[in-house]
């Protein structure tokens, strides 16, 4: 129900996936990254904007430092209008796709209910969607994006690969079937003169 939250979506558009500014930077531009994804999670009393990227070991450090100043452009230098309406385009257009069925029209009102929204909810989420202006949507990032204090998590892996199957410690030996006893070989019959 925060009044900025069309704004954070929309940031969360520009910058998300490989179309989206921070994508286009660290992917495209300077290949670094396999992914970029942003996300903005909103709670009952506040919420979380985070960024996520899947980057080679060697890379970590110059992809945060050019995700860090991505964020800064988008803190420091306005969003030009073209931008602002090819994001609004976009979101407005996600939204209905995802409501296409049924199923996801029932998912969507029932947690409008949960949320104590009314029914009117996704129908006003796209109208205030349309209606962010170059201001807000500049004011948002300027007020939320806090480069002095974030929350930085790293998950590394490691470089060999490891089999699934482990190998037992000894060869294990499967004994060969026992063949059956040959029949013994009829003899001649015997003639008795």
């Amino acid at each position: 129900t925060h009044p900025d939250y069309p704004a954070l979506k929309l940031l969360e558009t520009l910058s998300t996936g490989p179309g989206g500014r921070f994508g286009q930077r660290l992917r495209s531009q300077e290949k670094l990254a396999y992914v970029v994804l942003s996300q903005f999670f909103s709670f009952l009393n506040g919420g979380v904007f985070t960024t996520y990227t899947a980057v080679s070991p060697e890379n970590e450090k110059k992809a945060l430092r050019l995700l860090i100043e991505e964020y800064k452009k988008l803190k420091g230098s306005p969003i030009e209008k073209e931008e602002l309406q090819t994001t609004q385009t976009y979101l407005l257009g996600l939204t209905l796709r995802r409501l296409e069925s049924i199923r996801s029209q029932a998912h969507e009102y029932a947690q409008n209910e949960i949320f104590g929204k009314p029914v009117s909810a996704t129908d006003d989420f796209l109208k205030h969607v349309e209606a962010v202006t170059l201001e807000q949507i500049n004011e948002a990032a300027s007020n939320y994006f806090d480069l002095e204090k974030y929350t930085l998590g790293i998950i590394r892996g490691i470089h060999e690969t490891k089999a699934i199957v482990s190998t037992p410690p000894k060869p294990i030996i499967i004994p060969k079937p026992k063949s059956a006893p040959k029949p013994p070989t009829p003899r001649p019959p015997s003639v008795s003169q």
